[in-house]
């Protein structure tokens, strides 16, 4: 008895900082990478898509608004920036090949970028959406954390544009895969 009460003195805590939302986070990806290892690596049952499926669903269920477990969860938020920045070491590891294939490297990005922004932007005008909805489009097939700045910056809602930028990711990985 004494054991239960304490789990639920320590929930009760949780629940009242914003530990609980981070926690929850972590968990729910902790679990979406086992379910996803359990399944082979099936690109389907992608571990950041079922994490946040976890996620919204704990949202849903408890009637929690976006702000305040976003009040919680910030320090992933926070975590994006260094994440991106981490990725310049093996750019720099391998900086000779990129110098050898800039050409074709920036050629190749500069297309797809153009592609990409207008290929949202024009589709989401000619639906009918509206100026917030295109602005938040624009920006999706950059990183997370970069299209969210951009977002604000040109007038969009970032935390649409990290739904957006975090879909087409996981499109793209299970259209590969």
């Amino acid at each position: 008895m004494m054991s239960a009460n304490r789990l639920l003195n320590g929930l009760e805590f949780l629940a009242a900082t914003p530990l609980l939302w981070l926690s929850l986070t972590l968990g729910a990806y902790l679990a979406a990478v086992a379910i996803n290892e359990r399944c082979n690596k099936t690109p389907l049952l992608n571990p950041t898509l079922l994490a946040i499926a976890f996620v919204v669903a704990a949202l849903t269920a408890t009637g929690t608004s976006y702000k305040r477990y976003f009040d919680g969860a910030q320090f992933v938020h926070f975590l994006l920036g260094p994440a991106i920045v981490a990725m310049a070491v093996p750019l720099y590891r391998h900086t000779e090949m990129i110098r050898k294939s800039a050409g074709a490297l920036f050629g190749g990005l500069g297309i797809g970028s153009l592609i990409a922004i207008l290929s949202s932007v024009l589709l989401t005008r000619s639906l009918g959406a509206g100026r917030d909805l295109w602005l938040s489009m624009a920006p999706k097939s950059a990183t997370a954390a970069i299209s969210m700045a951009i977002s604000g910056r040109i007038g969009g809602i970032p935390a649409l544009t990290a739904v957006l930028t975090i879909s087409t990711g996981i499109t793209g990985a299970c259209l590969a895969g």
